[in-house]
C-alpha cells in the first residue's frame, strides 16, 4: 500500500503579519507596564498581542488540518481530508484525467461518481507527480486521458 500526503502552501503573509503583531504587541505591552502607561493603552496593546497569537495559531491549524491523504493499494484507492472521504476500486474506474499543469486529478468511476484531487502546491509538487504516475500504473490504457 502506498500513501501520499498533499500539504497546503505555507500562508506566508499570515505568518509574517501574525509574527509581527505578536512581537510588536509583546514589546509594547512590556514597555507600557514598565513605564506605567495608561491602562487603556496597555489593553489595546494586549489585544494586538492576542490577535497576533491567534493568527499564528490559525496558521498552524491550517497547515496541520488541511492536508489531503491518498492511500493506494492493488484493489483501489482512498482519498480523505477535510470534509471528504472517497473510496473506489480500480475495477470500477472508467477514466482518469489530469489538468495540463498537473495540479488537479479526476478519477471517474462510471457515468456519475467522480473523485477530485487538487494539489495545493500545484503540479510541480513531487508528491503529486508521484501520485499521478502510480495511479497511471494501476489503470488499463483505455481509461487514461
Amino acid at each position: 500500500m502506498s500513501s501520499y500526503i498533499l500539504r497546503p502552501r505555507i500562508p506566508r503573509r499570515a505568518f509574517v503579519l501574525g509574527s509581527a503583531a505578536t512581537v510588536v504587541g509583546l514589546v509594547l505591552v512590556v514597555i507600557g507596564l514598565v513605564q506605567n502607561w495608561a491602562i487603556l493603552a496597555i489593553i489595546v496593546l494586549a489585544a494586538l498581542l492576542a490577535v497576533g497569537l491567534l493568527t499564528l495559531l490559525m496558521v498552524a491549524y491550517s497547515m496541520v488540518n488541511h492536508r489531503i491523504h491518498i492511500d493506494l493499494d492493488a484493489k483501489g484507492y482512498r482519498v480523505y481530508g477535510p470534509g471528504m472521504d472517497r473510496r473506489g476500486t480500480w475495477a470500477k474506474v472508467t477514466r482518469v484525467a489530469v489538468t495540463p499543469d498537473g495540479s488537479r486529478l479526476m478519477i471517474a468511476s462510471g457515468p456519475v461518481k467522480r473523485t477530485y484531487i487538487s494539489c495545493p502546491k500545484g503540479g510541480d509538487d513531487p508528491a503529486m507527480q508521484a501520485l499521478i504516475k502510480e495511479i497511471s500504473a494501476h489503470l488499463p490504457e483505455h481509461s487514461r486521458r
